[in-house]
This record gives structure tokens, sequence and C-alpha cells, in this order.
């Protein structure tokens, strides 16, 4: 049934112009109110409450939600299972300005008297929720500012068919049930610029322990105590990181003042290799066309730049570009082509950032063409500083994510007349203004917001990515730029000089998810650390450290108490059963000190002289010794004499 639902919409836009065409919205301006979060981790999950009964809107304002769940019918009334619990206005005016509302809607009835209403009202910070890729697709048609999110707690779905799914839908969240989350899986939809909600439905302190860190945009859960409980006595120690920025190789392995480095010239096949070695998640190539129609990878359009050559790289053949050299550096370096870029990244976990640097449609169907012939789709995303260009890609190939790029700045401020000097000055940051303007300009394209570091603030991130868009900061030059942006939780940072992060932890880990240790003994746990670095310049790979003894390591039970903890951090048995534990890494940054975690492992202490009396073996039954030393004689005997008549 969803293929073909995905089926019917690929067609569907594949009669539509540059930009997928949006209604004007004729709402007034409407509120974008600060949401609180936790204030210990760094970018926390957005926490999502579902409206089950009347009791549960007001009991919301007690607790730490940024976002309350509810479902609407076409009579604009919140309903759960067949019960009507109130009006949408009546919850509305309960709720306040407390929450971002999701208004999840089950046909296209419903979703048309919603949007009527809330654009009567101006309600623009809100969610529209579907189960059907096609009713979000509808729903961000008629209104853009809406945030659509794909219900897919109920399919059982691969990372591929999410990704086709959401994006058909023109949407950019995906909401799924925790228990079959990992953190790999959650990273592989972030990598494509999608948001994760994740549902707990056993809401036990392991079950949150484990769903906050699969690293989930977002989190809905009925019981919001556990989880206050669970952040405090789990994850208060402040800057505690529970999800990764993914980090991006700025045209390579960085590029500097002139586009040269050590490493070889910027967006070079070898820049690109040594910013995968040193640990990029992306590497960011910039694709123009030659006079001939070949995709090469160039940053400038003007070719005396960086090469001993004169003219654009629009009006030259690839066969005189080959045949030009990089200024600075010995002749070994040619000008690749997103080709060779595709065919060497397709054998490695690496995705490739591909800016469009012309904002032609021929380009734009150029780059997806190739893409697809080396169905590489699920290998990179597409940037542009033009969004029809970004519609484009849409319209030709949804299931590629996509980053709008702006140095646009949206901050806006109250004005207050100095009538001294007669003139406006700025007085304070109006969030509720910058959030209106940023959403309205990056909502009527299906892509996520890629500004410079220097027009985006700690609040603004923040605000933004509670929100469900993602937020992909260029370019940080330094490491002290880089920590102090890895700090406010971005989705991904461009960085120029992957060697910066090589030497960093990226993540740790036990040796084993599970330990069976005799009660009175202790459980022989390895705690290893996964180094960014991937191998050294000769290609050697990089070995994990052994954290085990590291000052900076700290044991943590998460439940049960069948071990405990001795002096020297070591877990050791203490009564049959079971328990839950992680580990906590302290490291420091010029931004100040930050800790990172494990992903919790169990821990089964086990009655081992109790087994021996359950007879698991014929040799272990008290008085019966004597026939299990005879039983073995024998056999030896029988081998022997059966060795002396073989030869």
């Amino acid at each position: 049934m969803l293929l073909l639902i995905l089926s019917d919409i690929l067609l569907l836009l594949a009669g539509k112009g540059s930009m997928v065409s949006a209604e004007e919205s004729s709402v007034s301006l409407a509120g974008y109110n600060e949401l609180v979060c936790n204030e210990t981790v760094v970018q926390p999950a957005s926490t999502i409450f579902e409206v089950k009964e009347v009791s549960d809107i007001a009991a919301a304002k007690n607790a730490c939600v940024n976002i309350i769940f509810v479902t609407v019918d076409a009579a604009l009334d919140v309903v759960y299972g067949s019960e009507k619990l109130c009006s949408v206005s009546e919850f509305l005016a309960e709720a306040g300005d407390h929450y971002v509302p999701a208004f999840k809607v089950l046909d296209e009835e419903s979703l048309s008297a919603l949007i009527n209403y809330q654009k009567d009202c101006g309600i623009e910070d809100a969610f529209i929720v579907s189960e059907e890729p096609e009713i979000l697709y509808s729903a961000r048609i008629k209104f853009p500012l809406l945030r659509g999110v794909l219900d897919l707690r109920e399919q059982n779905l691969c990372e591929e068919e999410i990704i086709k799914a959401v994006n058909a839908g023109f949407s950019k969240i995906v909401f799924l049930k925790s228990e079959s989350l990992t953190v790999d899986f959650v990273d592989t939809l972030r990598r494509r610029y999608l948001t994760v909600w994740a549902e707990d439905g056993d809401v036990t302190t392991v079950s949150a322990v484990k769903t906050i860190l699969t690293g989930a945009n977002g989190i809905a859960a009925d019981s919001l105590q556990v989880y206050s409980e669970v952040y405090e006595d789990f994850f208060g120690k402040q800057n505690s990181i529970v999800r990764k920025s993914f980090f991006i190789g700025h045209r390579g392995s960085g590029a500097t003042e002139g586009g040269y480095s050590v490493f070889g010239p910027e967006n070079t096949l070898e820049s690109a290799k040594k910013a995968y070695a040193d640990g990029a998640d992306y590497v960011e190539v910039d694709v123009h066309f030659t006079l001939d129609k070949e995709l090469v990878i160039m940053h400038d359009s003007s070719l005396g730049t960086m090469m001993d050559a004169t003219g654009t790289v629009e009006t030259t053949s690839y066969a005189d570009l080959k045949s030009y050299t990089y200024k600075n550096y010995d002749d070994s370096y040619r000008i690749p082509t997103l080709r060779q870029f595709i065919e060497y990244f397709k054998q490695t976990n690496c995705m490739l950032v591909i800016e469009l640097k012309d904002y032609s449609k021929e380009l734009a169907d150029a780059v997806v063409a190739l893409v697809r012939e080396y169905n590489f789709e699920n290998q990179c995303v597409i940037i542009c500083f033009s969004k029809p260009s970004l519609g484009y890609v849409y319209e030709n190939e949804p299931s590629i994510g996509l980053g709008a790029l702006s140095s646009e700045d949206f901050r806006v401020y109250e004005k207050i007349y100095d009538e001294k000097h007669d003139i406006y000055k700025n007085g304070d940051f109006d969030l509720s203004q910058t959030l209106r303007g940023l959403f309205k300009s990056v909502q009527n394209y299906n892509c996520v917001y890629n500004p410079g570091y220097n027009v985006v603030t700690e609040e603004m991130i923040q605000q933004i990515q509670l929100r469900g868009l993602g937020v992909q900061v260029w370019t940080l030059r330094d490491s002290s730029l880089l920590e102090q942006f890895m700090m406010r939780g971005c989705a991904s940072l461009t960085i120029d000089g992957v060697a910066m992060i090589s030497d960093m932890i990226r993540s740790i880990s036990a040796n084993q998810t599970e330990y069976r240790t005799a009660v009175g003994e202790e459980a022989e746990v390895k705690l290893l650390g996964e180094y960014y670095s991937r191998s050294d310049y000769e290609g050697n790979k990089t070995s994990a450290a052994d954290l085990t003894d590291d000052a900076n390591a700290e044991p943590v039970l998460i439940s049960g108490d069948a071990f405990e903890l001795t002096d020297g951090n070591s877990w050791k048995a203490v009564k049959e059963g079971t328990s839950v534990a992680m580990y906590r890494y302290k490291m420091f940054s010029t931004a100040g000190q930050y800790y990172i975690y494990s992903q919790p492992f169990t821990l089964v202490a086990e009655n081992r002289s109790e087994k021996g009396q359950g007879c698991s073996s014929v040799l272990d039954i008290p008085g019966l010794h004597w026939v299990g030393e005879s039983l073995l004689v024998v056999t030896a005997v029988i081998i022997l004499i059966r060795k002396r008549k073989s030869q």
C-alpha cells in the first residue's frame, strides 16, 4: 500500500515546476514562543506528549513539554480513539502558549477543516502529522509553514523506505517506535537530513536511557516524570552530549587562504581522501558544468584562482581542463569530475555534500542523473544558495536530502527610539519574529537550514531544532570555533581542516553487549574509544583506544542490584540477577569540559555452584565421578584399538 502511495506521489511531482508551488499563507502574524528544555544536555530531544484524556492538557503544563500531540477529526474535535475529548478551540485555550501543537489528521476532510481553522486563527508554529505521505504533501502545499511529520509507528520499514516515504510527503520528520531504533539506524536517517521522533512505549529507566542515547531528535512518552528523573540522574553533568554533530570536510580536507593546503589542492580527490581518513562524516564538493557539459569539481568559476590558466570552467572543455595544473603544486594534481568522486566514495561509508554552483535546471538534472546512475541517492545530499535549484532536484528525485545555504541574517530586534540622536537602535532580541522569518524562508522547500555560523545564535539553533528543523552550520576554520558550535548541538558542522578532529574520541563502547559472571567475581568489561581518525597518511587503520582504566571514564549503574562497583571501578557480581550499566567519559575543549556516553550493556550474575548441582553434566552428579572416569578410559581404549587395526 505504501509503495503504491509513493508511486502516485512521484508521478504527481513529475508535473510540477522548478519550485513545488504553495499557496500564499493568509494568516496573521503568529508567535513562535520560546520552548524550555533540559539545561545539562547539549540540544536535548524535544519532549512530546500525546493527549489521551482531557486532564492531560493541564497536566502537561507541570512538565517540561515542548510538543503536545492531538488527533483532530473533520468536526474540529480533539479525539482519542473513538472518544471525543474537547474541541480544538478548547484545547488551544487550555494549552495556551506553553507548547507547539502537533495535529494528527486521518483523512483529507479533517486536514482541510484544520488548515482553514489554522489560517483563520493565525496558527503558524505547528506540526501536521499523518500516516499517509499524500496527506502530508497536500497539507504542506496548502499551508507551507506547517512542519510535516510522517507517523510510521505502526510500520516496519527499512531506512531507505522511510527516507523515500517522508520526503515524498514533502516533510523532514519521521515518528517511529523506539524499541526498534539503534544509534546507527537513527544516524542513517539524520545523515540524510531527516529528524527522528521516537515513542518510548515501555517508559522504564532503562528504556528511557536507551531511547535518549539513540540520538532521536524528539521523544514521546506517557510518563514524563521518568524522563525528568533519568535526565537528572544519568545525564546531569553539564554539557552531556547524547547526539553527536556530524562533521563535513569543506572542499575535502579543508580550504585555506587561496585554496591551498598541505594535503593537496581543495576540491581534489586527494584532499577528499585525506578528509575521509581524518574522520569526516561527509565531504563537501562544488560542482560546475564544463563547456562540453562534464560535471567537474571546482569552487570558483574563474580558473585563475587555483590553476595556471585563464578563463572560466563553463567556457572551457574538459579535455583542456585536464591539461591544466594547480598553482603551487606539482603537476600530479588534475581537476576531478563528480563521477570520479562518486566512484571512490561509493566504496566507503562517507557521504558527499554536493553544492550546485550554477542555478540552472540543467545542472540540477545532470547531477541527479549521475547520482542515479550509481545508485548513490543514499550516500549524498545536495545544497545550494538558490532554493529554486533545490526545487529542481526535489521534483526529479525527492529522496535526496536538500539543504538551503544561507548567509542571510534573520535576526530581528525590537526598535528603540533614541530621541537625542533621532534614530532607532536595536533593543531586545525578538525570537518570535526571527523564527517566523526563518521558517517562512525555508518551509516552501523540502530542505534543512544551512546558515553561516555568524548569523545564528545559540538560542536560535536550539529553538529551530526543537521544532524539528536541522541546523547545518558552515564554515568553521579553527578548533575553538568548532568546539563552540559542537557544544551548541548543531546537526552538522562544516569545517576547514578535518585534521582538527582526527585525535578526538568519536564514541565509546563496551567491548561486549552482555557479560556473564559468577557471583563473587568481577566482570571483565573493557571500555574502548573510537577516534575520528580512520587511518594515517600511509593508510594504516587507526586502532581503538583502551579507556578501561582511564581516569576520565566513569562507570554508571542504570538498573539492578546484582552488581556493585569496586574501589577500582570494576563491576563485581554480588548476587544472582541482572544489572544494566553504561560508561560516561569526560572530555575537554576550549569551550569547557563535556561528556559522552556508551550504549548500555547488560551484566548477568550467575550462581554457578547451583548450576553444578542441577546436573548439567553426568560428571557433575555427586557420587558418580567414577562413572565418568571409567567412560573416559573405555573411550580411550576403543580409539587406540581402532588406530592399530587401521595400521
